[in-house]
């Protein structure tokens, strides 16, 4: 069964902010990622100064760096959440069609999503939630584009669940190639939907367009795989070529 989209605002407490941002340093061997790296740089976190420490005292740290940040733009999160609320309902009536018309799927009832307006820059989401994040500084454009970038997660990984139940769902998370596989996804669903209209040019993580696979640009091959093939097979397919490069896919789950 396949459910419309209701999306509910709000904004993210501090503690879940702390919280979150300390699961992205959690692993010492992971320091200096893509990922922990944007996020010290937009808060002005020190990586070195959390290494060696335990989750408890790297929670602390964090808390003490993020807190005056968190209180100086409350009024502004609030403000954000009325906007972004606003917007996504102007528009969900026909991002929600496009959804249908990409997934081949019909809506048989409602389903809340909490959207949570935070200060982390990386916007995670969280499949068994119905929930993801969205960074305060995002305009309303870009919070929508976010939206949708991270519905189109829930709707993949309902239907590839359905397509391959032997997969387990611990998979559907980084560092594994199903992780890696959805967010390639993104942009050939959008690139040739109707989507397009409401999302930037390169609408996955940005250092997948520099990317190449079998002397091919990456996002070019997923694009021709995605074109030709139904969504199964290209699930199918594009997990395949992923497992079949185990360098390739080492270097791009950064």
């Amino acid at each position: 069964m396949y459910l419309k989209p209701q999306l509910n605002f709000k904004v993210k407490s501090l503690e879940d902010n702390v919280n979150i941002i300390t699961d992205f340093f959690e692993d010492d061997n992971t320091v200096n990622n893509s990922f922990q790296n944007y996020i010290a740089n937009a808060l002005n976190i020190n990586v070195n100064e959390l290494l060696g420490k335990t989750l408890e005292q790297k929670k602390e740290i964090i808390k003490n760096i993020v807190s005056p940040i968190y209180d100086v733009k409350l009024n502004q999160m609030n403000l954000k959440k009325d906007e972004f609320s606003k917007f996504w309902n102007e528009n969900s009536m026909i991002v929600c069609q496009e959804f249908q018309n990409i997934f081949k799927i019909g809506f048989s009832g409602i389903k809340q999503y909490d959207v949570e307006i935070g200060i982390n820059p990386v916007c995670p989401r969280y499949l068994d939630d119905f929930a993801f994040d969205v960074y305060y500084v995002k305009s309303k454009e870009d919070a929508l584009e976010t939206c949708i970038h991270e519905l189109i997660h829930f709707y993949w990984f309902q239907i590839f669940n359905e397509n391959f139940p032997e997969i387990p769902k611990s998979k559907f998370e980084a560092p594994f190639a199903e992780w890696l596989l959805s967010e390639i996804a993104v942009d050939p669903i959008i690139y040739y939907s109707k989507l397009r209209n409401y999302c930037r040019e390169k609408p996955a993580y940005n250092y997948l367009y520099n990317e190449k696979i079998n002397g091919e640009n990456l996002i070019e091959f997923f694009r021709r795989l995605y074109k030709s093939n139904n969504l199964k097979n290209f699930m199918e397919k594009g997990l395949n070529v992923l497992n079949s490069n185990p360098e390739l896919l080492k270097q791009l789950i950064k």
